[in-house]
């Protein structure tokens, strides 16, 4: 495990470090259930959860009248088929790129995850 060594000496944290590692990383609910791994997640890590927040800002209330409903669906669709007709020009975000490369280095084994989020922890 790479981030062991550095655990402070405290018995309280050991044991904390030891439930999520063995619940969220080794467990019953591994990164492959909860992570995305690509340098585009900035916001979200779930297609579906930036879906459900855009819906969300678009009602003024909890409970919308039927038709707000069909309305704000409609706008979506015209939304998508507007997207699908004119695609985005791919503009790189700094983050991204700096993402990106540190993950490359991870893949490739010239960094191992300790310093991958070391060197992203600097910057961000």
């Amino acid at each position: 495990m790479d981030f062991h060594p550095n655990l402070p000496a405290d018995s309280q944290i050991l044991e904390f470090a030891d439930y999520i590692y063995d619940t969220y990383v080794a467990g019953i609910f591994p990164p492959t259930m909860w992570a995305a791994y690509d340098a585009e997640s900035i916001r979200t890590t779930n297609a579906c959860e930036a879906f459900h927040s855009r819906i969300n800002q678009m009602f003024y209330h909890a409970h919308p009248h039927i038709f707000s409903l069909v309305d704000v669906l409609m706008e979506i669709q015209n939304l998508s088929y507007l997207k699908m007709q004119n695609p985005p020009k791919v503009n790189v975000h700094p983050r991204q790129k700096v993402i990106a490369d540190e993950m490359k280095k991870l893949d490739e084994g010239v960094i191992n995850r300790y310093a991958f989020v070391k060197a992203l922890a600097q910057k961000f």
